[in-house]
């Protein structure tokens, strides 16, 4: 039980905020972190950070579920991640000494022609052509292409999202997972109910990227394994200074 305590955090660190569950729920997430810190959230480059009360951005209309400007910017920081790894697509990720094109294949189990043709679409969107498998012989179709219709790979952000987006923002990149122990004192996942998480729920840290950037900015997020509906990604903000986060991690 210390044990557990000792590596993780109480979710009283952090408000919990949900996006909309489609694939593109990590991007949605990322552009609600940085609607929360920054008037200028659409400019990437040279982000001016605010210190913004719960109440300009929490349960925003624009950024909230389905928020427009929320899927604007989700929109704009695929497609800058999506050319961050193209550009970057021979460099060497160090942490496991493989190319960006590599890591790429690996977690989207695509190569890096297929991911630069599918992510210039929106991840939440369901994408398909129609494919040629043959030809009408009769009927008032016959010589015409018999067409059936082929739908894109999902297309979603993981590990190769995260580092491009850290290297673009230049902001580190936290992702936790809520756990608990089970009656049995067995780690296991803990569940967010309507931004809730439940009794008993700690958070554990998952991932990091970018402690290079590490100063007085950050972009916190919530991974949660959901069985039946598929992995999600929640966008959490910290209710303590950000430097005191980062010191206990």
């Amino acid at each position: 039980m210390e044990n557990f305590q000792n590596k993780t955090l109480s979710t009283s660190l952090f408000k919990v905020e949900d996006v909309t569950p489609d694939n593109g729920c990590f991007y949605r997430s990322i552009a609600n972190s940085l609607n929360s810190q920054s008037n200028n959230p659409f400019d990437l480059k040279e982000l001016k950070f605010v210190k913004k009360k719960e109440n300009e951005f929490y349960n925003h209309t624009d950024f909230g579920l389905k928020g427009t400007k929320q899927t604007e910017l989700a929109k704009k920081l695929q497609e800058e991640s999506r050319l961050w790894l193209i550009k970057n697509k021979n460099n060497i990720y160090k942490e496991l000494g493989i190319t960006y094109k590599d890591l790429i294949e690996n977690v989207h189990n695509l190569d890096i022609d297929e991911y630069e043709k599918f992510y210039k679409f929106w991840s939440g969107d369901a994408v398909f052509q129609y494919v040629a498998f043959g030809i009408y012989k009769s009927g008032k179709n016959k010589g015409q292409p018999k067409l059936k219709k082929v739908y894109f790979p999902d297309r979603w952000g993981g590990i190769p999202e995260i580092i491009a987006l850290s290297n673009i923002l230049e902001l580190p990149i936290i992702v936790f997972r809520p756990v608990k122990l089970n009656k049995h004192n067995i780690e296991v996942s803990g569940r967010i109910i309507k931004n809730k998480p439940e009794k008993k729920c700690r958070f554990k840290l998952y991932q990091i990227s970018g402690k290079k950037f590490f100063n007085k900015n950050a972009i916190f997020l919530l991974w949660r394994k959901r069985s039946s509906k598929g992995d999600h990604y929640n966008v959490i903000y910290p209710n303590v200074p950000i430097k005191n986060i980062i010191n206990i991690i």
